[in-house]
């Protein structure tokens, strides 16, 4: 059972080579503080068709990548087999935003938190609530769903396991919630950040420097939303270099 898979498995402080390997990633001097897991996927859980579905990843691929997030996708299971996406460094408030964006019935939010040298990841898992009484079109669907707001339902810490039947990734929140990534496929998201925002602090002393305080300010909720996305385009846009090498210049 489920149940005993999490009471079985090893959890983030323990010192197996999978633990050792999230642990490398998400260590003291890590450079994702926040992800949020999300599809465009079949809208407030209606089923659509493949092509359907794959049309709505583009859309949101683009959607994360001209509002230069960092992004990366997973095949995974979130709920049902679903095509999702990490995206890092991501603040509470545009998580609701995107989930909004693309009609999605519930999102998660995880945040990195440090205790000495032990990590734990903080999954929410945030979801709509609908009843009996909202309207529906003449198909069974929800009509106006970006007029229900997204409801904190439920945390967890620690249950960060590995399925050691299925040799997957699990994250439980709840006794009706799974989501699911295959390990190495979340170990290769980590993996590709990391190399990623390394070459760059190499590139530019000062975007190692400035690095962390920018982040604070992408996942900050008192940010404007379009301030929170300049502070990305400084560290995750394409044409990122130019304004380091201004800095540069200046600094020279």
């Amino acid at each position: 059972s489920l149940s005993e898979i999490i009471n079985e498995t090893p959890h983030l402080n323990e010192t197996s080579r999978r633990q050792k390997a999230i642990k490398r990633f998400l260590g003291l001097d890590s450079n994702i503080k926040t992800f949020g897991i999300i599809t465009a996927e079949n809208p407030m859980g209606n089923p659509l068709s493949p092509q359907k579905n794959k049309e709505r990843n583009d859309e949101l691929e683009k959607y994360l990548r001209t509002r230069q997030y960092a992004w990366y996708s997973v095949k995974g299971q979130y709920g049902n087999k679903e095509n999702s996406y990490i995206v890092f460094n991501v603040s509470m408030e545009d998580m609701h935003i995107i989930g909004h964006a693309f009609d999605q019935e519930s999102f998660i939010y995880a945040i990195v938190e440090h205790d000495g040298n032990d990590i734990d990841i903080k999954f929410e898992y945030w979801e709509k609530k609908f009843s009996e009484y909202d309207e529906k079109d003449e198909n069974g669907n929800r009509l106006k769903p970006k007029d229900k707001k997204y409801q904190f339902e439920e945390t967890k810490r620690e249950y960060l396991t590995i399925d050691k039947l299925q040799d997957d990734f699990f994250t439980t929140i709840g006794r009706n919630f799974k989501f699911t990534i295959p390990f190495d496929i979340f170990n290769e998201s980590l993996e590709y950040f990391d190399t990623m925002i390394m070459e760059r602090k190499q590139a530019f002393d000062a975007y190692g420097y400035r690095y962390s305080h920018i982040v604070d300010e992408c996942i900050s909720n008192n940010m404007t939303e379009m301030g929170r996305r300049s502070r990305r385009a400084k560290l995750y846009g394409k044409n990122y270099h130019i304004f380091w090498q201004e800095k540069q210049n200046e600094e020279e």
